[in-house]
């Protein structure tokens, strides 16, 4: 199984990246944040194509137009040593749908066709796409599917829930199923992965999956992706020998203990929690040196915390004050509270 970081826009930047991939280093690849099309490169955008990493970083374009597409894929290119792009068909945002871009371009599926003719027609980069499901309507699927499976992709990432859905109604499984009986591109799933019951309902519904996508989960719990690694060669393990009663019970057990853990940091050993603090001040150092003053590095820390804090059951008054923070001394002293 791979495992893949998702782009979330103003969490997991190239800020991010860097400092988890010093002290995680378990990403099979990584995605910019959403490029636009629209716009040429900049300083602050060129930041993001910072590839110094262990894993391959993919560049995220969001764009509707092939021309535009093409040519932010060029400057891309002309940044490092790109020859890959990722399409974003997923995007919610009202401002963004409303022009036609992100989840936006289901609305117009001959428009959709068009675009990626014209891509591959024209394009010397590998292709991969992220996408949702749909704009507004299950029924649309069948059609998109239609018309992706026309294409030769490298990858397609699959955030199976429509525009509408955005984040708040369940994924849609029938939808993922779906695509894997009729895609023959490689299909990654994301979506929802927060343990190691998330991981396994997926396996046992798709048996043929190869890589997931994570990204808040990742955000909230570090260790996340190093603790599947781990539970899916345990798993291997188990079925690679014969399992008594008794190693059954004792293994359910141990699942269920697991499980009820959420893989909270609170369960981590002395050494994982003093990578924790070494992580958490790492990542606000690298902001306070990107960021033009202390208050901005931390809204970014703050930020942060919106997802890092679940991983801290029973310190709820520590992360009220990290969110009543204004300045980075009280900043410190709450999350000193924490760790």
């Amino acid at each position: 199984m791979q495992f893949y970081l998702a782009p979330l826009e103003g969490v997991t930047g190239h800020v991010f990246r860097k400092v988890y991939d010093r002290y995680f280093h378990d990403i099979d690849k990584y995605f910019t944040p959403f490029l636009s099309a629209n716009d040429h490169l900049n300083p602050k955008t060129k930041r993001e194509l910072d590839d110094t990493l262990s894993a391959p970083l993919i560049p995220q374009i969001l764009g509707n137009q092939a021309e535009r597409i093409l040519s932010l894929a060029g400057e891309i290119a002309s940044e490092g040593d790109f020859d890959k792009i990722n399409l974003n068909f997923g995007c919610p945002s009202g401002t963004v749908c409303a022009k036609g871009r992100g989840a936006g371009i289901f609305k117009n599926l001959i428009a959709l066709d068009d675009l990626l003719d014209k891509l591959f027609m024209q394009s010397r980069f590998k292709i991969s796409l992220k996408t949702r499901t749909g704009y507004a309507d299950e029924s649309e699927w069948p059609k998109i599917v239609r018309i992706l499976s026309d294409y030769p992709f490298e990858e397609i990432i699959i955030h199976p829930r429509l525009r509408s859905d955005q984040y708040r109604l369940p994924c849609r499984l029938e939808a993922f199923a779906y695509a894997m009986e009729h895609l023959q591109a490689p299909l990654c799933y994301n979506g929802e992965i927060n343990g190691t019951e998330d991981l396994d309902k997926l396996c046992k519904l798709f048996p043929d999956l190869n890589a997931v996508m994570i990204g808040r989960g990742v955000v909230r719990n570090p260790f996340l992706i190093s603790d599947l690694r781990a539970h899916l060669r345990d798993d291997k393990a188990d079925r690679g020998h014969s399992v008594t009663a008794a190693d059954s019970e004792k293994n359910s057990i141990k699942d269920g203990v697991k499980n009820s853990a959420k893989d909270s940091a609170k369960e981590r050993t002395a050494e994982e929690r003093d990578r924790l603090r070494e992580f958490v001040t790492a990542l606000e150092q690298a902001y306070l040196q990107e960021m033009a003053c202390e208050e901005h590095a931390v809204m970014r820390m703050k930020e942060f915390w919106l997802y890092f804090g679940a991983s801290f059951p029973g310190c709820e008054k520590a992360l009220k004050q990290i969110k009543k923070s204004k300045t980075l001394q009280e900043y410190r002293m709450a999350v000193l509270q924490i760790f």
